[in-house]
């Protein structure tokens, strides 16, 4: 009896710590302060680091090492806004596996970190009516091929018969059109302007800005190859003239002013916060 009984407590033992090994890891963890602390399990590295978009400079920061195999580090406190990160282990980058918020800009897949406050409100998805993202292949007679573009439409365009703005939006070097969705979070930071007011509801045109390819990497046919590609055209109802349209993106001015903020070595387009004049 006492040996099935050291038995049953050995082996329910070695099942807790087994789970305790294996428990996820918080990663990010944004305090009440909204300062992050990261963390990562890497037996055997021997440095790691974590990279992000919170310093001009790019500068690594060093993680400290907790126990034999989880690493650690604290910054900030970080003002609202979102934020790309990756871990390096051993000069080697790697996505953080405790965070499966990701965002892909071209060649660039990174981390992300939504820090709350006034900016990440309007970056994050809130309880407002949404808009549709359309993901439109069409017919381009110079190119000779079919392409991709999306499509934006305010809450209750299918149902009017309003005519609308069109803005049209060209991802930064080196992206391709879902940049503005994936990264650029577009869709989201729109919804937010016009249920506050801040903006008028509008037509957004994502635009695929490289001749070389039809769309994005997971969405070209086959006998595509390589960049990205994209030509504006006027989405159905628009308001014909120049006061109708805006452009917005890494080298436009309009009376419609973007902020535009560099959250990547070669996108400059990542977040949008947009004033619509009236």
């Amino acid at each position: 009896m006492y040996k099935l009984c050291l038995t049953y407590f050995i082996f329910f033992f070695a099942l807790g710590l087994h789970g305790q090994n294996n428990s996820r890891l918080v990663s990010p963890e944004i305090q009440a302060d909204n300062s992050v602390i990261f963390r990562i399990k890497a037996p055997g590295a021997s440095s790691v680091l974590v990279v992000g978009t919170w310093a001009k400079d790019f500068k690594p920061v060093t993680l400290v090492k907790k126990d034999s195999n989880i690493y650690e580090v604290k910054i900030g406190p970080l003002p609202s806004d979102m934020y790309e990160y990756r871990f390096i282990l051993d000069s080697a980058l790697m996505l953080d596996p405790n965070n499966n918020a990701v965002t892909r800009d071209g060649f660039f897949v990174e981390n992300r970190l939504l820090i709350p406050g006034k900016l990440g409100d309007i970056l994050a998805v809130q309880n407002v009516p949404h808009g549709n993202v359309t993901a439109v292949w069409y017919s381009s007679p110079s190119l000779g091929k079919e392409r991709r573009m999306y499509v934006y439409t305010p809450p209750g365009y299918e149902k009017g018969k309003d005519k609308y703005p069109v803005m049209y939006l060209l991802h930064g070097g080196g992206g391709d059109e879902d940049g503005w969705i994936s990264r650029g979070r577009a869709n989201y930071i729109i919804d937010n302007l016009i249920a506050s007011k801040e903006a008028v509801p509008m037509i957004v045109v994502i635009t695929n800005g490289n001749p070389d390819a039809a769309a994005a990497p997971l969405d070209r046919p086959r006998a595509c190859s390589g960049w990205t590609a994209g030509r504006n055209r006027p989405h159905t109802r628009p308001t014909p003239g120049p006061a109708s349209r805006r452009r917005a993106g890494t080298a436009t001015r309009s009376p419609w002013r973007p902020r535009i903020s560099r959250s990547a070595g070669c996108s400059a387009t990542a977040s949008l916060i947009a004033t619509w004049p009236r």
